[in-house]
């Protein structure tokens, strides 16, 4: 899955640093700023018609691969939906190349 993406606030030519960029992006996202291309309703409208097509195939196992940011939303939207499983740390969000198993 692709992760949310992320655009500048604003315009400006003063140079700060990267964090700080993502930072503001993911609070203007979280706040529906209209800087932002995907507002979090598009963020978990995406994230439902994903799950819900996946709610076809209960029987099989299934590997989702997608970036920390979006794994956290995905997990808090299959917790929501009867899943248990490993909870993502807060920060960092994720550690690189570990398996989270989530089961209804």
């Amino acid at each position: 899955m692709r992760e949310v993406p992320l655009s500048p606030i604003c315009k400006t030519k003063l140079k700060l640093p990267h964090s700080f960029w993502c930072i503001a992006a993911r609070i203007a996202w979280n706040f529906h700023h209209k800087s932002q291309a995907e507002t979090r309703k598009d963020t978990q409208k995406r994230i439902n018609k994903f799950l819900n097509g996946l709610d076809k195939e209960l029987d099989i196992n299934i590997l989702i691969v997608c970036h920390g940011f979006f794994m956290k939303i995905i997990e808090r939207e299959l917790k929501r939906r009867g899943f248990r499983g490993q909870n993502i740390p807060n920060r960092p969000i994720a550690k690189n190349g570990t398996l989270y198993v989530y089961k209804k």
